[in-house]
């Protein structure tokens, strides 16, 4: 009707613009009617007569008023209308919107009347008024935001321009307006980002200067609104180009200033928009300078535009990263702005200039950085933080060797000295830290290293003055954390001994900026490097001034560290002992001031001092006595009693020095009386005949008349005293605390200074050595339950003396024994040549009958530990089975008490097991340390003598290792709940001991274990307990806790952490090195430290048998250094990992666990190098987001038929030159040939990294050769040599899954088959190693036996949970295995949003919790507003579980999905649809190489068909992941092809019409006993897969394992391989065990009951009924909370031989916890490994009422409780899939029953 109107009606303008004034009731009518007649006035425009025509003057009087009405409606909308108006222009006109009609009227004519005009401009000059009006239209739709319309105005104003300027001068209007039309009627659509330039003719008129930077203005306000806002790089540098906008506005500012000025300001803050916009800095940085572009013409008109382009610029400035921007682009773009900084006079001058100085600096322009520096300076008078920044580049310049003007560095000391008379000065040292962390270039560069030296001197002149309480706790970190990077540079260069020399006057105010900030840890390591340069110079002045420094830096830590006592030994030797340069009184002060403070700073008789007390007492003689007094009276009396005890006994000739010594002793404190009486007793001087023997005796409290007789002898006497004492003390007070030890060994000190030397010189008596020999044990023991592994070597190699001097036949069984305990303790700390030294020596004693039996077994097993420690396995292998277990009632150390004697059985069981473990047999020492821990719990409950139970304590301490080693072994086979059980009685016990080391020591396994198990805060918080053991002055504890720390940084991904802390490792592995062992049997204490640490950076290994022998550390040295190499190749640093890897190899012990880590390292390194690869190739790049198969492309030679693709068609391009296609072929075979090699390694270990490796290490290995073979399919050409196969990459995927279980299964028969009591035997290897079949009976011993009719779904994830991996097994068939990266549809479409791993397994977690909360809270509600709330959300979280399930397929799978199919295709339709296929591809796809034939895999093939029919929506989308796929395979299989020529849409309908064809006429076979049987890795069991809408409502079970599932089908009731049938008399039940579940036990009791079966109704069964209800029936049914875990342990249920078909109705019984790199563990685990073929459990906790109805549904179904006989019963597992949706919920309820196992039936019901 209204274009009748129109047609019926003449339009003046005049007419038009009048009723523009009318729009509110005819804005409609004049749209309809303008484009009516515009339209008509197009046909007509050949016609001059007739009247309806419009001429082009017409028009734009036209458009005219439609703009100025359309802005005129505009301006009077209200602001807050105006979004709904945008809203409603944007959408379908509704009546809610009408009072919008007339804007949307005016937008429609005016986009009628702009093309009426660019159709009918007849010259340039009509085409420019058409393009200025189109642009002024352009600028009102971007207010209104309607992108669609205002991009397509943009392209039409972008074409018409860029016409005009192209054809302005020509003089032939008929051919202009004929080359106009062409180009109009071919004018394409365009990339926007491409109109922003147009070149730019000299004398360009300003009119077209306008339209253009008009056109230009609006085409980047576009593109900002519609957020597409990161602009491409190289738009960005073209900004500035000669045709960019910037040079087109600043040439229309030339031209006319008035329409340019307010055009470059837009221009310049449309820019900075973009540029705070942009997600990347570099991009920023060249946006910011184009803006600074647009501002610098303007800054000559006015001062704000010199402020906006100055603030500009400082922005630009601080987003160049020099790392990301070259110089060479820096200079093309700063080129105009580089006299800028010194032309302004802004506020921010200073600061641009230091931007410009840092950028010049890092960019080694330092001709250019020394200019803008000294600008700086100059201009920083009034701001002292940059005036000392600008300085101290001035500094680094001249350093560096530049020509300086101003003085430096005084001038730098003023800048400093200004700074320091500040108030903030802590802001100025921060600057600082700023300024010496950003010239890191000065500390790698070949400068002035004096003035070096003197500049970072300098700086720390004022950086001491530095507190931390000044600045807010936030800041507190931020600052150490800054000074910790600085301390690191200057560290590195403090490395050169040089610099370290220079540096010298400099120390104290680096160290009191180190103590102001707490970093006590760099001057532990500073001092350390001093003390390493004064060794090795050979210069005595440095010597002296380095070793003085190094000591007074150590003065400032903490404490007294074994480090310390090292540089004052060599301190006072250097100082005193050298005689041309013999010490003066100065000297000796310095030294007593030194040893004082030592003894300030240990516990009291701590006697790691000794042995500068014997440097300082050999150079006493040179003084006189009144020195002597000067020394002696200011110093301590614990530093004089240790002179008189040295003096006394090593310089009896000294008479003036003791008696001066003596005197001023008893002067000082007359209450050392006493001690001096118990010091001098055994002294050769006759200094006890001034005081009558009584004193002594009391202090002893030995009778009276003990010393009568031989004077040696009293020692004895006196030492069992002491020995009988200790023990009265023992047993009313055990040792609780470290303290009490040290007491009681002071006492040590005092009678026992001279009895090795007395011991080893008389022939003591039987009852004396006794005497003597309980002392030892119980020193001993003591020893060892403080933890003091030092002090017990110290401590038994004094005794061992005693014993091998000894005459007494009897004692040759002691030296064995204390032989074997030295020779394990110094395998433990890792000096093996020495624990060689102590095995070889004590074998001696072997031809003495005294030696017994029980004896040489120790011996034997700790011997075969330490062979198979340095690499002996067979040796070591042998021996073992010459070993067996003693008996506590065999005759050994019958002397001894029996809690020593069970001690012994117990290091001889924890050695065993020990021997086992290192040699892979990690079941068989589990059985061995279980069989110790039984042997414990045995003798604490039969000893009934208080005696005998106060000295169990004894046993604490072997009993921790027990306890540690039984958790290891666990944790070893993946079994985390049990290693933590065990871990925690280690502490446990560790903690009754009293003793905080101790305590400590056993918190690492433990928390290591929390954080690897994913329960990170808790491992982190016993991590942070344990750290008292870095304060400690044992090195050993100190490797520990920092080994633990790296594994624990490891595990939580912290990569830089972990290398700085394995740094750290290796630093103290370098010390311990460098320790002399042997000498510590001369150290006069027994608590010593170790004096003999020598830090010299030289080499002190011996790895000959007889001397140290650091074998061991050096092993563990390049073990660390191996998982540093791997850290490196993470980040790609490919050759330091390379470099890193190879010296590893040269110090590993050649064992098990080196050899399997190498290799897997190896590999790891291949692959990342791989990957490397793979990114700088811009076609195999996307390799990684790509979908890969197995089986893949396979050749077909010579069988050309219609069937085939021809690669030599007529369509084969020509044009790909042979030069490219190989280039691609060298790097495809180039990565093939690294995977290959990273696959053999793999492959060479793969058998016995799973017959002894860890859970985690078969993981890692079997991850590596799956992911090697399936890339390498991905690269492989049309004609391999060898092609991966399918089958052996299912082998690996599935070999390393459930290991926990098959561990569980092995040890379970291991422990019943083995007898600890007899001789160990290894004749059957197999009792003690799990084998793995081998690849070749994968198929024919797993596959083949599977039935017919049943798909074996495999799903795994990545490490990264990037990659799905999925493999499909059936009988008869290949395997297909693919891997799905989950990013693979964002790769294709950016915006596509991401579904990940994580977020999918979160929310499901959080679906999952919050039903459990809410199920819970149920209960309490009982109004009828809460019940309908609580049903509310219920239903909720039920729609987002579904919604969650179909985001999975769709996302996830997408269009593999029909992997889970397991029909199997008809054969004669397939046929022909794989005929149809390939005709398809062969019509659409167009190859550039020359080739044969090729075919795809069938296999492949099958996931079309699977996708079913083409009939549902998201059809077309599945099937383009597919076509995708089949696209990569031929691209990286090097098939070119044209790609961009591919219509993917019709590939999709041909492909469409394929399938409609193969599903019309294929006859679908029927089975009956279809199944999918899905094998779940570790996290993906959480998903409940089967209510998938691809699986719901079909037959599935699922099992952890192939493993599993073998076992399950061959066991002996398994009928066909395929499934059990239950007797339904042979039945048993618990209902409502706990009495809270009334509605449950109503509606099943009297159902149950009728079924005649034994069961408990209301009643708790014992552990022992609920074990023989599962037992002896064929089918337990259980209706109570959880799986019934609170009657019956996982160990009772795992120990059985035969289970029931089981169905446990309770929350979360079949619910499996992740536990982060360990197996997951729960009630499922239990059953399967008991035996139980078939359970029925809930992933998580259900509504008692909706289950109760799911429940009685599928055991209808099933046929237990069938009403419809006549029905056919089902398996459980599809009863199971059938009832789901009789739930109420039919997710959060109906998904949660999942089924564990293999088909079962109710009999006699049986398969057809």
């Amino acid at each position: 009707m209204r274009t009748t109107v129109a047609s019926q009606t003449t339009w003046s303008v005049d007419k038009f613009v009048d009723a523009l004034n009318h729009l509110d009731c005819h804005s409609a009518a004049i749209e309809d009617r303008l484009v009516s007649f515009l339209s008509n006035s197009s046909k007509n425009e050949h016609n001059l007569q007739s009247k309806r025509q419009w001429s082009f003057h017409d028009g734009l009087t036209a458009f005219r008023a439609c703009l100025e009405n359309l802005s005129k409606l505009w301006s009077t909308l209200p602001s807050q209308e105006r979004p709904a108006c945008r809203s409603f222009l944007r959408q379908s006109k509704t009546s809610s919107g009408r009072k919008y009609l007339p804007i949307a009227s005016l937008i429609q004519c005016c986009r009628s009347l702009s093309a009426f005009l660019l159709s009918r401009a007849a010259d340039p000059s009509q085409l420019h008024n058409s393009i200025r009006y189109e642009l002024a239209f352009t600028n009102r739709l971007l207010e209104f935001e309607l992108s669609d319309i205002t991009l397509k105005e943009l392209e039409k104003a972008y074409n018409a321009l860029n016409f005009l300027l192209s054809y302005k001068n020509s003089e032939n209007l008929v051919e202009w307006k004929n080359q106009w039309v062409t180009a109009s009627l071919s004018a394409a659509s365009i990339n926007l980002e491409k109109s922003l330039f147009f070149l730019l003719s000299e004398g360009e008129h300003s009119d077209v200067s306008v339209s253009v930077v008009t056109l230009q203005i609006n085409a980047l306000r576009f593109l900002y609104s519609i957020q597409r806002q990161q602009l491409s790089k190289s738009t960005i540098e073209s900004i500035v180009s000669p045709t960019g906008p910037v040079h087109w506005c600043t040439y229309l500012f030339t031209q006319n200033r008035e329409a340019g000025i307010p055009r470059l300001e837009m221009l310049a803050r449309l820019l900075a928009k973009f540029a705070s916009a942009s997600a990347y800095p570099s991009h920023a940085f060249l946006l910011y300078l184009c803006a600074c572009h647009c501002w610098l013409p303007l800054a000559s008109i006015s001062e704000k535009y010199i402020l906006s382009m100055a603030s500009t610029l400082l922005k630009s400035l601080a987003h160049c990263n020099y790392k990301q921007v070259s110089y060479q682009t820096f200079r093309k773009f700063f080129l105009d702005l580089k006299d800028i900084p010194f032309t302004i006079s802004t506020p921010q001058k200073v600061q641009i200039l230091y931007q410009l100085t840092l950028l010049h600096f890092h960019y080694q322009a330092y001709s250019e950085c020394l200019s803008y520096a000294l600008e700086g300076f100059q201009s920083s008078t009034d701001n002292p933080s940059y005036r000392l920044r600008f300085s101290a580049y001035i500094y680094a310049l001249k350093i560096l060797g530049l020509e300086v003007p101003l003085s430096f560095p005084e001038t730098f000391s003023s800048a400093l000295s200004f700074c320091n008379s500040k108030d903030n000065n802590h802001s100025h040292a921060e600057t600082l830290l700023d300024v010496l962390e950003h010239l890191h270039q000065l500390f790698k560069s070949s400068v002035n290293l004096s003035m070096l030296a003197d500049f970072i001197g300098l700086c720390f002149q004022l950086l001491q003055g530095i507190t931390l309480s000044a600045y807010e706790e936030a800041a507190q970190e931020k600052v150490v954390q800054k000074a910790n990077r600085v301390l690191s540079l200057v560290f590195q260069l403090l490395r050169e001994p040089i610099v370290a020399e220079l540096f010298v006057p400099y120390y104290n105010y680096l160290c009191s900026f180190c103590r102001a900030i707490g970093c006590t840890e760099f001057l532990h390591r500073l001092s350390n490097l001093l003390y390493n340069f004064a060794i090795t110079s050979e210069e005595r002045g440095k010597k002296l001034s380095l070793i003085d420094s190094s000591l007074k830096i150590s003065y400032l830590c903490p404490f007294v560290s074994s480090d310390f006592l090292v540089k004052a030994h060599k301190w006072t030797q250097l100082n005193l002992l050298d005689k041309d340069f013999p010490p003066n009184l100065e000297t000796f002060q310095e030294s007593f001031r030194l040893a004082d403070h030592i003894l300030s700073q240990v516990p009291p008789n701590d006697s790691s001092i000794d042995e500068i007390i014997v440097v300082i007492c050999s150079s006493l003689p040179d003084l006189r006595e009144e020195q002597f007094r000067s020394l002696f009276m200011p110093a301590s009396s614990q530093l004089l009693s240790k002179f008189f005890i040295y003096i006394r006994d090593h310089d009896d000739d000294n008479i003036n020095v003791l008696n001066v010594l003596i005197d001023t002793l008893l002067h000082k404190c007359k209450s050392l009386r006493s001690q001096l009486l118990i010091t001098c007793s055994y002294g050769s001087l006759a200094f006890e005949n001034a005081f009558p023997c009584t004193s002594l005796s009391q202090a002893f409290n030995i009778p009276s008349g003990c010393f009568d007789g031989v004077h040696s002898k009293a020692s004895i006497f006196i030492l069992s005293n002491v020995y009988n004492s200790w023990r009265k003390l023992l047993r009313s007070n055990r040792p609780a605390k470290a303290d009490v030890l040290k007491e009681l060994l002071a006492l040590w000190d005092a009678p026992g200074t001279k009895l090795v030397e007395e011991a080893t010189s008389l022939d003591l008596e039987r009852d004396e050595m006794l005497e003597v020999t309980r002392y030892i044990f119980t020193v001993m023991n003591l020893l060892d339950i403080n933890d003091e592994p030092y002090a017990t070597i110290s401590f038994l190699e004094q005794m061992l003396q005693i014993f091998k001097k000894s005459s007494q036949h009897s004692v040759s069984e002691y030296v064995v024994y204390i032989s074997v305990l030295l020779a394990d303790k110094y395998l433990e700390l890792g000096y093996s040549g020495k624990a060689y030294s102590h095995f070889v020596s004590s074998k001696a004693y072997f031809r003495k009958s005294s030696i017994t039996k029980q004896l040489v077994n120790l011996w034997r097993i700790c011997y075969s530990k330490y062979l198979v420690r340095t690499g002996n396995f067979d040796k070591s292998f042998a021996m073992l089975k010459e070993c067996s277990l003693s008996k506590l009632k065999d005759n050994f150390f019958s002397h001894l008490a029996i809690s020593d004697r069970m001690k012994f059985l117990l290091i001889e069981g924890w050695e065993l097991g020990l021997a086992f473990y290192y040699l892979g047999f990690t079941e068989y020492a589990l059985c061995v340390i279980l069989h110790a821990l039984k042997l414990i719990k045995a003798f604490t409950s039969k000893v009934h003598n208080k005696e005998t139970t106060i000295s169990c304590w004894v046993l604490l301490p072997i009993c921790i290792r027990l306890y540690e080693f039984c958790g290891q072994l666990y944790e070893h086979m993946g079994l985390v709940r049990e290693a933590e059980f065990f871990h925690r009685q280690a502490l446990g016990t560790a903690r009754k001991t009293g003793i905080q080391v101790s305590a400590l020591r056993s918190n690492l396994p433990l928390s290591l274990l929390l954080t690897k198990s994913g329960r990170t805060a808790e491992g982190e918080k016993l991590l942070v307990e344990s750290e008292a053991l870095l304060k400690l002055n044992q090195p050993y504890h100190k490797l520990l806790w920092l080994l633990t720390a790296a594994e624990s940084h490891e595990a939580n991904g912290c990569i830089d952490k972990t290398m700085d802390t394995y740094a750290m490792c290796l630093d103290l592995i370098n010390t311990m090195l460098c320790i002399d062992c042997s000498k510590m049997a001369q150290l006069p204490s027994l608590i010593a430290d170790l004096h003999s640490l020598s830090l010299s950076l030289g080499s002190s290994e011996n790895d000959n048998k007889g001397g140290m022998g650091t074998a061991v550390l050096n092993d563990l040295k390049a073990t660390i250094t191996r998982k540093q190499s791997l850290h490196m190749a993470s980040q790609y640093c490919i050759d330091d990992a390379k470099r890193l890897f190879k010296d590893s190899l040269r110090k590993n012990i050649l064992n098990f666990y080196n050899t399997v880590s190498s290799k897997i390292a190896r590999s790891k390194i291949m692959l990342y190098e791989t990957e490397y690869t793979l990114k700088s190739d811009p076609v195999l790049r996307t390799l990684r987001d790509s979908v890969i198969s197995l089986p893949g492309v396979s050749k077909q030679k010579q069988k050309q038929t219609k069937a085939f693709i021809s690669l030599d068609s007529p369509r084969l391009r020509s044009n790909l030159t042979q030069k490219g296609e190989s280039k691609m072929d060298i790097l495809r075979d180039r990565l093939r040939v690294i995977l290959e090699s990273a696959s053999r390694n793999c492959e060479e270990i793969f058998q016995e990294v799973y017959s002894k490796g860890s859970v985690q290490l078969c993981r890692n290995t079997n991850e590596l050769l799956f992911y090697t073979t399936i890339m390498q399919n991905g690269l492989i050409n049309l004609d391999p040599p060898k092609e991966p196969d399918a089958v052996i990459a299912s082998y690996f995927l599935e070999s390393s899954k459930a290991l926990g279980i098959s561990h569980r299964i092995f040890f379970r028969n291991l422990s019943r088959k083995i007898d600890l009591k007899s001789q160990i035997q290894f004749d059957d290897e197999s009792i003690v190693m799990r084998r793995l079949p081998k690849v070749q009976d994968f198929k024919c011993d797993v596959i083949d036996t599977l039935p017919l009719n049943w798909s074996i779904v495999s799903i795994a994830i990545s490490e990264s949970k990037e990659d799905l991996f999925l493999s499909k097994v059936r009988k008869n068939q290949n395997p297909l295995v693919v891997r799905l990266p989950l990013q693979r549809h964002n790769s294709r479409d950016a915006d596509e949003e991401i579904f990940l791993f994580q977020s999918a397994y979160d929310e499901l977690q959080s679906i999952i919790d919050r039903s459990n909360q809410i199920t819970r809270e149920g209960k309490d509600y009982k109004t009828r507003e809460e019940k309908e709330r609580w049903w509310k959300e219920r239903r909720e979280l039920d729609c987002t579980l579904a919604a969650l399930l179909n985001n999975i397929e769709s996302c996830w799978l997408g269009g593999f999905k029909g992997i889970f199919s397991s029909k199997r295709p008809h054969k004669e339709s397939f046929m022909r649809f794989s005929y149809q296929f390939k005709r398809v591809l062969g019509k659409n796809l167009t190859f550039l190489t020359k080739n044969s034939s090729i075919d795809l895999a069938p296999e492949i093939l099958e996931l079309f068909i699977n996708l079913g029919p083409p009939d549902s929506e998201d059809f077309e989308q599945l099937l383009e992941d597919l076509i995708y796929f089949i696209l990569d395979i031929f691209n990286f299989r090097g098939i070119h092809f044209a790609y961009d020529e591919i219509d993917l849409d019709q590939v999709t309908v041909d492909i469409q019409e394929a399938l409609k064809s193969y599903h019309a006429n294929c006859i679908e076979e029927e089975s009956d006993n279809e199944h999918t049987v899905l094998v779940l890795d570790k996290i993906v069991h959480a998903f409940p897969w089967e209510s998938l809408p691809s699986l719901r409502g079909k037959s599935v079970s699922r099992v952890p394992s192939f493993e599993v599932l073998n076992r399950l089908i061959l066991a002996d009731k398994t009928i066909d391989n395929s499934f059990v049938e239950v007797d339904p008399s042979k039945g048993s039940y618990i209902l409502n065990p706990a009495l809270d579940l009334r509605n449950t036990q109503q509606k099943f009791e009297q159902q149950l009951i009728q079924l005649g079966w034994p069961g408990y109704i209301g009643k708790p069964p014992t552990s022992d009924e609920f074990k023989n209800l599962l037992k002896h029936s064929d089918v337990f049914l259980y209706f109570g909370h959880g799986g019934g875990e609170q009657y019956i342990t996982s160990q009772d249920i795992m120990s059985l031989d035969r289970c029931a078909v089981s169905i446990l109705m309770g929350c979360s019984s079949g619910a499996l916890h992740e536990s982060g790199l360990y197996e997951p563990w729960g009630t499922p685990v239990s059953y399967l490994v008991g035996g139980c073929p078939t359970l029925v459990a809930n992933l998580w906790d259900i509504t008692d009422k909706d289950i109760d109805r799911f429940s009685q549904n599928m055991l209808e179904r099933w046929g237990l409780f069938a009403k419809d006989r006549l029905r056919p019963a089902l398996d459980i597992c599809l009863a199971v899939s059938k009832s789901r949706d009789c739930c109420h919920l039919r997710y959060l309820n109906g998904a949660a029953p999942v089924v564990y196992g293999i088909p079962a039936f109710i009999k006699p019901v049986r398969r057809i």
